[in-house]
């Protein structure tokens, strides 16, 4: 049976049905491919996402209906990147969703398609754009090009942040079935209309949060993955202790951290998990640590431990930094530099180390304080809001919060130097043989 042809003036598509005002059907790789070389469907910068041409960045043509261009065309507001790695998880039958939309543009006095309710046929004859998934056709034509010229495979790609080479890629797109089907929608509207499917497609849509999506998916990233681990092994980080559904803590929450937060805080040292993940007696070790690490610190923080009840961490967040979301950031950093430099030793062990304790008793010391009205000295926790010297890094002198990268920076660099942090990396480096990872 007979389910699709294209030709240069037009093809049909057939198991077609029809949805109201559009049509549903499924369609090959091979001939999706073969439209998008044939130039028979085309980009419209209008409706889409638009164009950049660096030389003559202020070049008003996005309005102009009539311009339509090859989905290959450079200047096109697509990223090469995120279509390749797309088209590699279109090699792997892992990306969802994978089909695609068209608009067979209406034109007067003819008709651009032709329906047969009786053969499930639908007739194509007229300008063809895709009003959405034009990163999805991009990826496509990649996967389909990978899979029938290898040379045409890049060295490298980048997949849920991590580099994936050209071995790999061989590998999946060897054994890739052009002929695959994947789901198109066909629209029938005038021009002007595709600026609302593009619209429609893409906006009123309710995306889920950071934190729903970390929930959801911990296993995406080596970010999330890290996280997901340390979650399950730490008590601190556990499921009863981090909020998953929010970005922020509810006003009525007792829920120490997001984990959106905690995942931030982790990207930052994003190197190191995605080195030693490959590692994974190291990583093992890495996931132990961070979690004893942050055992430690609540040791010194009541509002850290598991368990503490909304009042206790309510009365913190009032009177000090410890658990305010820009805090993890620099401390989550300082755990990772902390084991990295535990691991590169082969003679002294983390869990014995009397100077980690040491290290970790600093981020809770005294520091001394003078009132500017008064002029009394007092000693406050280094985390205390009344802690002047936190002013200029991550607050303002109405001791408004800044969380920012410059901020998170400010505070890394305060804490590092306050316990001595150097110190203990150069007392690890010293006379220490670099274990094999």
């Amino acid at each position: 049976m007979k389910h699709e042809s294209g030709g240069a003036s037009g093809f049909v598509l057939y198991g077609v049905h029809q949805s109201g005002k559009k049509f549903k059907a499924c369609i090959s790789i091979e001939l999706l491919v073969r439209l998008l070389i044939r130039g028979i469907i085309q980009y419209c910068t209008a409706t889409q996402r638009g164009q950049f041409t660096r030389s003559n960045p202020d070049d008003d043509i996005n309005d102009d209906y009539t311009r339509l261009l090859p989905i290959t065309y450079e200047n096109l507001l697509i990223d090469s990147k995120k279509a390749m790695e797309m088209a590699f998880k279109i090699l792997k039958d892992e990306l969802a969703p994978d089909d695609v939309i068209w608009n067979v543009r209406k034109e007067q006095g003819f008709n651009t398609v032709v329906y047969d309710e009786e053969a499930l046929s639908l007739l194509i004859d007229g300008i063809v754009t895709m009003p959405d998934s034009a990163h999805r056709h991009r990826a496509y034509l990649y996967a389909y090009e990978w899979a029938t010229n290898p040379s045409s495979i890049p060295e490298s790609i980048t997949v849920d942040e991590q580099t994936v080479k050209q071995e790999e890629i061989m590998k999946v797109a060897k054994s890739f079935d052009v002929k695959r089907k994947i789901f198109v929608t066909v629209h029938n509207r005038d021009e002007t209309y595709e600026g609302v499917l593009f619209d429609q497609y893409n906006t009123p849509q309710k995306t889920p949060n950071t934190a729903q999506s970390i929930k959801v998916n911990s296993q995406a990233t080596p970010s999330r993955r890290f996280l997901a681990r340390l979650m399950a092994h730490s008590v601190v980080f556990s499921k009863d202790e981090v909020e998953r559904n929010r970005t922020s803590i509810a006003l009525n929450s007792r829920k120490l951290v997001p984990n959106s937060t905690l995942h931030t805080a982790i990207k930052k040292s994003e190197k190191v998990v995605k080195t030693y993940e490959k590692d994974p007696a190291a990583y093992v070790d890495l996931v132990k640590f961070v979690g004893d690490f942050f055992y430690k610190l609540a040791s010194h923080y009541v509002e850290m431990r598991p368990g503490a009840n909304y009042e206790v961490r309510k009365n913190s967040r009032d009177e000090s930094y410890i658990i305010k979301p820009i805090m993890f950031i620099p401390l989550m950093k300082i755990a990772f530099e902390t084991w990295e430099a535990y691991h590169k030793n082969s003679t002294i062990q983390w869990q014995t180390d009397k100077s980690l304790d040491e290290l970790i008793a600093k981020l809770a010391k005294k520091v001394p304080v003078k009132d500017p009205k008064s002029g009394v000295v007092k000693d406050v926790n280094i985390m205390s809001k009344e802690n002047l010297a936190w002013v200029g890094k991550i607050v303002n002198e109405k001791l408004q919060i800044s969380n920012n990268r410059l901020s998170q920076q400010a505070a890394y660099e305060y804490l590092t130097e306050e316990i001595d942090l150097k110190q203990l990396v150069k007392k690890l480096s010293k006379g220490s043989k670099k274990r094999a990872s």
